[in-house]
């Protein structure tokens, strides 16, 4: 079985998956949908979860360093909601994973960067995870 992690934003969702015995993180997908749309990202998680063996999914719940939840919770909770009544879901704090993501991607190509943050976030939350 496996675990998928996300990272949710306005207009993307970075997508991660562990191997079959849990122990990889593999970016799998920085998914572009517009913005304010959760039903496109919906569909998306339905198809992976109907193609890989999906245990659980750990979906990163922005906080912000004061410990307040941020102003895309909202967004967030009504995807979780959705998700819920399909898979187990564990929210994870993803503080300072988009900036660690943006520190692994070292580049100052904002394209670039912007293109792939939230794979690369959705991929430090599952490592981390999966490490302890």
């Amino acid at each position: 079985m496996r675990i998928i992690a996300l990272d949710l934003g306005i207009k993307s969702l970075g997508i991660a998956i562990s191997d079959e015995n849990q122990i990889i993180a593999i970016p799998l997908e920085n998914f572009l949908f517009e913005e304010g749309d959760l039903n496109a990202p919906l569909i998306k998680m339905d198809y992976l979860l109907q193609e890989y063996q999906v245990e659980k999914i750990l979906l990163g719940f922005p906080l912000k360093t004061s410990g307040e939840e941020a102003t895309i919770t909202t967004f967030i909770k009504k995807f979780e909601k959705s998700l819920k009544e399909k898979v187990k879901v564990e929210r994870v704090d993803e503080r300072f994973s988009t900036q660690r993501a943006k520190e692994l991607i070292n580049t100052k190509d904002k394209k670039k960067l912007k293109e792939n943050k939230d794979l690369v976030a959705a991929w430090v939350l599952l490592t981390d995870y999966l490490s302890f």
